[in-house]
């Protein structure tokens, strides 16, 4: 039969297990949170974000990446988006008062 100071040694192991765990949990957290600031801070935007920056849809961007159309950094397996890049490339395709832009043609 087990004695009682066994089992206070089996409950606070494993209180100190679930502590461990938390402690590893938030320490994890932290990381991701600090590599997903120092990815903001650089001013990259995943595909959601610059998505939503440029209000189109998703796979709008992706069309427009795959042609070539829109810059973007290789991040990996995804892209990203420099957010001053993308803000030149905005301001470059800015259209001034051309005749028949907008018109379509009858």
């Amino acid at each position: 039969m087990a004695k009682k100071n066994d089992l206070d040694l089996g409950v606070q192991a494993e209180k100190l297990g679930v502590m461990v765990t938390a402690t590893v949990l938030e320490f994890v957290e932290e990381l991701l949170e600090q590599k997903a600031g120092s990815v903001a801070a650089a001013g990259l935007l995943d595909e959601k974000e610059a998505a939503d920056y440029l209000k189109i849809a998703i796979y709008k961007l992706r069309d427009m990446r795959k042609a070539g159309e829109i810059p973007f950094v290789p991040f990996g397996r995804e892209a990203r988006y420099h957010l001053p890049t993308l803000e030149e490339w905005i301001q470059n395709r800015i259209k001034h008062d051309e005749p028949g832009y907008l018109r379509r043609a009858s």
